[in-house]
């Protein structure tokens, strides 16, 4: 599902100017307004091969790992009027580089993706420049407090050369302020403060084992786990909304001289308020909104941190899988008796539990329920691209491009029929496996 780069990252007279240094992001196409991606879905779920063959047809057959989409929304208007406000990434493997162009390698497996959706009077502008600085930040920031942790840590802990091995906590204190100061640095340098307009921000990153996720605002990212040998899924975690309503939030809001409001019959969600110019903004917290940030609105994300071993472990926990009837010895590990159990082998379970992450507007998450979510795009996150059906089974697997795209026209329906036509939301959703 590989999108050029070009799209937004093209020179004065439209040419490509190649890959950013932290990777190629994968970028959305629209999947009901870009005639090409269109037809290139039909035949993906129709199993045909199109006449002229492209790099988009290659990429988008043969990816199963991660995959992204988008849908225009309808403000009122003509069609080509309608301006797209969401954005959304898919970056692997994500490089961690200094301004330098040095490369750090402490990780082999390094992944970012997210959603930022734009909103108010050119909300696009915003988003545009999250998506565009967001990851190239956070690389150049990585790189250097990762330097600067292997520069300290010997002299705190004597000459030994493996006291500037990273630590679980040491990775968690240096990636979380590294992810609220990206956030905080677009926020306040990088968006111009008379530019009108802000929006969310929800980021995942893997390094290696460890997973990190960063939202502030109402989109929203998912960590699922799935077992395919059951079918099990398990949501082990879903970010917050940050509404202005929230205790934590609103008592800031309020120091600061906001006024909020709760939902009611005829706004359904809760807002801040500035008192002068009557502005409503339904979060309490964003990247831009500068008329809202003396009043409390603020671009710091929450920042939670797991690992994957211990989120396969919590599958496991919630979906015990029964040991098989009959296994053979020779599938034993060793010929310790400490690794049978009546005469069966003791397997870790949770060594298949396969863990992927969503990350979605509001525009498809106010239709989708985050388990029934991870339950329909799950399924298609982990199958490798050589694999056409699940393991011990004949169910043909959905390509994850496909599972993306149904999800996304079941919120415009949702749309379509609460709002009678007259509306609907712009919709954005990446998915990818983080399990190595």
């Amino acid at each position: 599902s590989i999108i050029l780069w070009s799209v937004v990252n093209a020179d004065s007279q439209g040419k490509d100017a190649g890959c950013p240094f932290y990777g190629c992001p994968v970028l959305p196409r629209d999947i009901a307004f870009d005639e090409a991606a269109n037809e290139l879905l039909t035949h993906l779920e129709t199993e045909t091969e199109p006449a002229d063959h492209n790099e988009l047809w290659d990429a988008w057959k043969e990816q199963q790992q991660g995959a992204t989409l988008t849908l225009i929304g309808f403000k009122g208007g003509s069609p080509d009027q309608q301006i797209n406000q969401d954005r959304s990434f898919l970056i692997h493997p994500f490089q961690i580089v200094s301004p330098n162009n040095e490369i750090d390698e402490t990780f082999h497996q390094a992944k970012l993706l997210g959603v930022f959706d734009g909103h108010g009077w050119e909300g696009e502008v915003v988003s545009q420049i999250a998506l565009t600085d967001v990851p190239q930040i956070i690389s150049h920031n990585l790189f250097a407090a990762l330097q600067k942790h292997r520069q300290q840590k010997p002299q705190q802990d004597g000459d030994n050369p493996a006291s500037s091995m990273l630590d679980d906590d040491s990775l968690d204190e240096i990636v979380k302020k590294v992810l609220v100061d990206a956030f905080v640095e677009v926020d306040q340098v990088n968006i111009p403060r008379d530019q009108s307009g802000g929006c969310t921000a929800s980021v995942v990153l893997q390094l290696d084992g460890r997973v990190y996720v960063a939202n502030a605002g109402d989109s929203q990212s998912i960590l699922v786990t799935y077992r395919p040998s059951d079918g099990s899924i398990h949501v082990p975690f879903v970010t917050r909304e940050d509404k202005p309503h929230l205790e934590d939030e609103s008592e800031r809001i309020r120091e600061r001289g906001g006024i909020v409001t709760l939902p009611d019959d005829e706004d359904d969600t809760s807002r801040v308020w500035d008192p002068e110019e009557q502005m409503g903004l339904a979060m309490s917290r964003s990247l831009g909104d500068h008329t809202h940030t003396p009043l409390g609105v603020i671009p710091h994300p929450l920042v939670d941190a797991f690992h994957l071993s211990e989120i396969k472990a919590q599958h496991s926990q919630a979906h015990p899988k029964k040991q098989a009837e009959n296994i053979s010895q020779n599938n034993c590990k060793n010929d310790d008796e400490d690794d049978k159990i009546g005469g069966e082998c003791n397997v870790d379970e949770h060594d298949e539990v396969q863990v992927f992450a969503i990350s979605a507007t509001d525009g498809l998450m106010d239709y989708w329920d985050p388990l029934e979510l991870a339950t329909a795009i799950g399924k298609s996150t982990i199958v490798d691209s050589s694999d056409t059906y699940s393991q011990g089974s004949q169910q043909k697997k959905q390509h994850l491009l496909l599972a993306c795209k149904d999800v996304i026209f079941t919120a415009a329906q949702g749309w379509l029929e609460e709002m009678e036509g007259q509306y609907r939301d712009d919709i954005a959703i990446v998915a990818c496996r983080l399990s190595p």
